[in-house]
């Protein structure tokens, strides 16, 4: 139902489904509402650190909400957001904000924080790749994550990463017919070393971490993360992402009228 995209649902309902929870920390993608978020969520005790994306696709939304709200709309570039309970963590080091300024054009996050209950300093990263589905795609998502995390990235103390990001690529070969060039080069303990958290837990990734209508039929993929690197963890649970019965049924697309974002993570 195309009711249910509207902002004016979605954005409290994504309040909602966050306050559901109570997560002590958040990572966000494709943010260019967090000045709203941060209206509810602050009051709750939430703090937040923000990097905008230089170049976005922003202005085809505001058009949209220009026409539902029937007023001109400007809208600010989207981008990633940590979100984090104050009396669980404290900054403990200067935050990097990484702009897409760089040859291959790669933003994030790096947020140090300490966690206040086993007193350990932990660097969170928060990122967002390039979304083009091709072979091409795929080796630019594999050149952005290793530039970020191997050079514009610094972890000069050596911390535990806790890297969460919608790389917008698989875990296996896609169905184009090109390999997980990026989720390989993470998880490869002889490159950037990282374990998948859902992997960990369940002992595969998910079936699927987004699925939507687009105008060649549905798409379902696993494309969003939480990975870990160095540290001792211990993963006690994970949410369950919903099933899907088959690839026909559209009453499990999102967003819908249950379930506000596009992606589950």
């Amino acid at each position: 139902d195309k009711e249910a995209l509207q902002w004016t649902y979605r954005g409290i309902k994504l309040v909602e489904e966050i306050l559901r929870f109570e997560p002590d920390i958040i990572a966000i993608e494709e943010c260019d509402h967090l000045p709203f978020l941060m209206k509810y969520l602050s009051p709750k005790g939430y703090d937040s650190f923000y990097q905008i994306k230089d170049k976005s696709p922003i202005s085809k939304i505001a058009a949209a909400l220009s026409k539902e709200r029937n007023q001109e709309i400007k809208m600010e570039l989207d981008g990633v957001g940590l979100i984090y309970k104050t009396d669980k963590f404290d900054k403990c080091g200067d935050v990097q904000h990484i702009s897409s300024d760089n040859k291959e054009k790669i933003f994030g996050l790096g947020v140090p924080l300490k966690i206040k209950s086993i007193d350990q300093d932990v660097l969170f990263i928060v990122t967002h790749l390039k979304s083009t589905k091709s072979q091409e795609g795929e080796e630019l998502r594999e050149r952005q994550i290793n530039l970020l995390l191997k050079e514009l990235i610094k972890n000069d103390k050596n911390l535990p990463v806790i890297l969460c990001t919608d790389l917008n690529a698989n875990p296996i070969q896609n169905k184009k017919g090109y390999d997980p060039l990026c989720y390989n080069s993470i998880v490869d303990k002889d490159n950037l070393g990282y374990q998948s958290v859902y992997k960990l837990a369940n002992g595969k990734e998910p079936e699927y971490t987004t699925y939507k209508l687009r105008e060649h039929g549905t798409d379902k993929h696993v494309l969003d993360y939480i990975f870990l690197k160095d540290g001792k963890w211990n993963i006690h649970s994970v949410l369950d992402i919903p099933s899907v019965a088959s690839n026909e049924n559209t009453d499990s697309l999102i967003p819908n009228w249950h379930y506000p974002s596009d992606h589950f993570s």
